[in-house]
């Protein structure tokens, strides 16, 4: 449908109303065919139900170098208190040389302000393109044994609730599960991703995209299958980087920006047929502490009449991190 009014309409109201009546809730489905192969016995579907063992081991990783520690910290210590057996806390000494060197231009990039316009990265240096190395590298972890559950979070995310039955209501049906958002994919994707990974579909550009601060993950050979894809399609600079599409084909109309490595997960956690939580349901478990703050401190701007900086948005994080960690102290 966004084809049928994309030259034409373009930019029109009326084709805005058609696009959000047609807009429908993403529904599950079966991984591709290629990857069943590969894959456990049973497809990701709503139909194939496998219970997670309720003493499967559950380990906790994050990640944080130069940025973030302090919620690091939190992240870590409020996982192990809500349920989690372990948790990792990783900095840039778990990135191999070989990972560096191969993504040195992604891991340098100057993200300037008029890449990151819309949107409020953590930092201005370089794409997380180490987010799926940590997942895939922890997934093979000897140590982390079949069947174990692996959850990722954004330094800035702490636990507030007992987090297994998130993990056992959603992964009995998928090897992999996050959360959907408001943002439609066609608003926040480019158009070289959907190409590139073969996803330039209705049944996806027209659905929600699904967020990378909270991954669940069973670990599972298509669990793997995936985060190798993911990490793949994040080495490539056509799919991760703001930079404009230059395949020749234009963005869709309502698109504002890219979220880079976010957009690659999510386009790609919708072929293999996942099933995603709600942002309801992942805010009874975790607090995205970073980003509240970041969105308050906009918030106010705005209503001031004025708008906050790259450095702004920073800065009104970090010293969120730090009035919390005051906070506990004094507790």
């Amino acid at each position: 449908m966004l084809e049928a009014f994309y030259g034409s309409l373009r930019g029109s109201e009326t084709a805005r109303r058609i696009l959000a009546g047609a807009r429908k809730p993403m529904t599950p489905k079966r991984p591709m065919e290629a990857l069943q192969q590969t894959g456990p016995a049973r497809a990701s579907h709503a139909d194939s139900v496998v219970p997670v063992d309720p003493q499967a081991r559950v380990v906790h990783v994050n990640f944080a170098d130069g940025c973030c520690e302090v919620e690091q910290a939190r992240s870590s210590a409020t996982a192990l208190q809500f349920g989690a057996d372990a948790s990792r806390v990783l900095n840039g000494s778990f990135l191999s040389s070989e990972f560096r060197e191969r993504n040195q231009r992604l891991l340098s990039w100057n993200r300037t302000e008029a890449l990151t316009s819309g949107k409020t990265p953590s930092g201005k240096v370089g794409y997380y393109v180490w987010k799926p190395y940590v997942l895939l590298e922890t997934l093979r972890e000897p140590t982390v044994e079949e069947g174990s559950i692996v959850v990722y979070t954004d330094a800035g995310v702490h636990f507030i609730a007992p987090l297994r039955p998130l993990v056992q209501a959603y992964l009995a049906g998928s090897d992999i599960s996050a959360t959907e958002t408001p943002m439609m994919e066609a608003d926040v994707t480019k158009r070289d991703a959907f190409l590139l990974l073969d996803a330039d579909y209705p049944s996806i550009i027209q659905t929600n995209q699904i967020a990378t601060g909270i991954i669940l993950a069973r670990k599972t050979p298509l669990a793997i299958r995936f985060a190798e894809h993911w990490l793949s399609a994040c080495e490539d600079e056509r799919i991760i980087t703001e930079e404009p599409s230059r395949l020749g084909h234009p963005d869709y109309f309502t698109f504002r920006h890219h979220n880079d490595d976010q957009s690659a997960f999510s386009l790609l956690f919708k072929k293999y047929g996942f099933r995603p939580f709600s942002q309801a349901e992942r805010d009874e478990v975790v607090l995205a502490a970073r980003n509240v703050a970041k969105f308050v401190a906009a918030s106010d701007a705005f209503a001031l009449g004025g708008a906050l900086s790259q450095d702004g948005y920073i800065s009104a994080a970090n010293a969120a991190a730090a009035n919390a960690a005051a906070a506990a102290g004094r507790a």
